[in-house]
């Protein structure tokens, strides 16, 4: 038997550039970043789509099961 997971893994330059700007967007606020400089540089500059990260194997098999218990 298998089981699906979340990985934990680091944001992409592109998803913290975009977090630090929502920031004081409604108010006044600060981004704290908890990693340096050198750890930035090393981010990627983009994620892979998030439908692609996800393991869809069990959600395929339960829309499958699902749709012949309603037909």
């Amino acid at each position: 038997m298998s089981f699906s997971a979340f990985s934990i893994q680091w944001i992409s330059q592109a998803s913290a550039l975009q977090r630090s700007g929502r920031a004081g967007r409604t108010g006044p606020g600060h981004c704290y970043r908890l990693y340096s400089n050198g750890l930035y540089g090393k981010l990627e500059k983009y994620t892979s789509p998030q439908i692609l990260q996800f393991p869809l194997d069990q959600v395929v098999l339960y829309l499958k099961v699902s749709y012949k218990i309603y037909i």
